[in-house]
């Protein structure tokens, strides 16, 4: 998915593609049913920026554990 959405912002920036824009990497532990895509849009929004989850990685499911 994230080959397809920066496709469309290539195409949709045009000229701008290239701009370096800042990034927070975050850690977070949060229950199920979270939506971790609209935390990101929420802490951009308290810096009135435009903000969106680039990356997930979740590492933890239930009793699951992601191996490194």
């Amino acid at each position: 998915r994230q080959e397809q959405t920066l496709a469309v912002w290539e195409r949709e920036l045009g000229p701008l593609y290239d701009v370096t824009f800042p990034t927070v990497s975050l850690t977070l532990r949060v229950s199920s049913g979270t939506y971790v895509r609209a935390i990101a849009h929420e802490f951009g929004g308290a810096f009135s920026l435009p903000s969106l989850a680039l990356t997930i990685k979740r590492t933890e499911v239930g009793s699951y554990t992601a191996r490194e």
